[in-house]
């Protein structure tokens, strides 16, 4: 569901596909290094950028290489492992991913890095431990090679609360099935912590969360329900979400669903005023530090056989409506096609759960990309 950006995802390395309890997949094994010259088994991962550079990128200049080792503090053999680099700050370019290796004893490198501030996160499993450690790191590239970057995997934090619900309806009669989780604010997916079902009485609990800050997510609601906002110990976290540190744990938080909700409906024609069946219809807000995937203002739906789209539970605000026949999931949230889109939408206001209906025109983003490369 979640969607690496163009912003996000752009270095990793991967030890193993350790994925197992933070994005799904099976477990790898990270071999001992054999020494130089030796089979397939003892040489060191190398792998691409997990999203290429967009064709609409600048060429980036040569850049130093950052290299450096992840490790427990009881140095204990990592059994699974994975390394990802991204920049800080919005509209910054894909980097080309050449020369990016991590080795079983934790030591990482990052080849042909461009000036600037960026993140280092890691992800691992220990010999004797079944929890995912965390590790969270932040540099400043210059112009000359760093070395010796050190990460120290720690625990990840605990968040725990409730759901409850504002209803016209009776209450659900049970919670079995929803899905309570804490994605980065950024969208981004790795180190994502999975959750277990809430239990009837509508508790949670999520572990294993990776530092850095997060905004809560319930899945699994059924019509009429929405999310309706999240607090923490009385403080509306809904939007900001909460920065978390290793080993945290936060309790107090309190999930509410609603089943009033705003609702923004229409139908797609194309350039011949033919209904366009399975086009993308975004909600733009105007705001645009919440065009991420996982903010809950940004809005995306798929019109049915007729044209016709519906959406339901965006917050009070303005927006910007568009629809669209030639966007795929690798474009959906770059940020130069949805200003492209909210320059070229329809205005919407929600000022509570209101009805809107807007009927849209196809707007084509293919002729924007073109212009966009030159």
């Amino acid at each position: 569901m979640w969607f690496e950006s163009r912003v996000t995802a752009l270095l990793i390395a991967l030890a193993s596909l350790a994925m197992g309890a933070c994005g799904g997949g099976r477990q790898a094994p990270v071999t001992q290094p054999s020494p130089p010259g030796a089979g397939a088994s003892g040489s060191p991962v190398q792998v691409t950028a997990l999203t290429p550079a967009p064709a609409d990128s600048p060429v980036q200049p040569a850049g130093v290489r950052v290299s450096g080792m992840i490790a427990t503090p009881d140095r204990r053999q990592l059994v699974s492992g994975a390394v990802i680099m991204t920049p800080e700050g919005a509209g910054r370019a894909a980097v080309p991913a050449e020369d990016v290796t991590i080795l079983p004893d934790g030591s990482f490198a990052f080849g042909n890095i461009p000036p600037g501030l960026y993140q280092i996160r890691a992800r691992a499993q220990a010999e004797g431990g079944e929890a995912f450690l965390f590790a969270l790191y932040r540099i400043s590239v210059a112009g000359q090679d760093m070395r010796e970057v050190r990460l120290t995997l720690l625990p990840g934090a605990t968040i725990t609360g409730t759901v409850g619900t504002e209803a016209r309806n009776p209450r659900p009669s049970t919670f079995a099935g929803l899905r309570v989780r804490a994605p980065f604010a950024d969208g981004s997916s790795f180190g994502d912590a999975l959750t277990g079902e809430s239990v009837a009485d509508g508790s949670f609990a999520i572990r294993g969360v990776m530092s850095g800050h997060h905004v809560l997510t319930i899945e699994g609601l059924a019509h009429p329900w929405v999310l309706k906002s999240v607090t923490h110990r009385g403080q509306d976290i809904t939007d900001s979400g909460l920065a978390i540190d290793s080993g945290q744990r936060l309790d107090d938080v309190r999930i509410t669903i609603t089943d009033r909700a705003s609702e923004v409906s229409g139908t797609v024609r194309d350039a011949a005023g033919d209904v366009a069946a399975g086009a993308s219809v975004l909600i733009i807000p105007l705001t645009a530090q919440f065009r991420t995937p996982a903010s809950r203002r940004l809005g995306r739906t798929v019109t049915d056989a007729a044209g016709r789209y519906s959406y339901r539970g965006l917050p009070p605000g303005e927006y910007r409506v568009a629809a669209t026949s030639d966007l795929d999931d690798s474009d959906a949230y770059r940020a130069d096609i949805l200003r492209h889109l909210s320059e070229a939408g329809l205005p919407l206001s929600l000022d509570g759960p209101t009805a809107r209906v807007i009927d849209l025109r196809l707007t084509p983003t293919s002729a924007f990309r073109r212009t966009a490369s030159r």
